[in-house]
């Protein structure tokens, strides 16, 4: 967990908060998240995206270091019909951290639309 603290967070984060959020992160036991890891690392959605047909808002970062916006956000993106995509220029994995106010805005614009 403290290897990938930086990765999730980036740069221009505060040490506090990373601290924080580490330790919220941590407290979900270690049985839970190799297999919630295992799921999403192992299951194919790619046919069940296909057949989305509610409108759907996949927002990623252009830093995501441990999910990359071409092997992940994109990709899934193009396979849910008219989705929108947005990446936040600079984001972390941890966007919803770095990039709190602007998630929010986004979130309640695409909600009210």
């Amino acid at each position: 967990m403290a290897d990938n603290t930086a990765p999730f967070f980036g740069p221009e984060t505060s040490p506090a908060m990373m601290q924080q959020m580490s330790t919220v992160l941590m407290q979900c036991s270690v049985p839970v998240a190799i297999a919630s890891n295992e799921a999403e690392t192992t299951t194919d959605f790619r046919a069940k995206l296909t057949k989305i047909s509610t409108p759907t808002l996949v927002i990623h970062g252009d830093r995501d270091v441990s999910m990359p916006l071409v092997l992940t956000g994109k990709p899934t993106a193009e396979l849910i019909p008219g989705c929108q995509l947005k990446v936040y220029h600079e984001a972390p994995h941890g966007l919803i951290y770095t990039h709190m106010d602007l998630l929010h805005t986004d979130l309640l614009q695409f909600i009210r639309t």
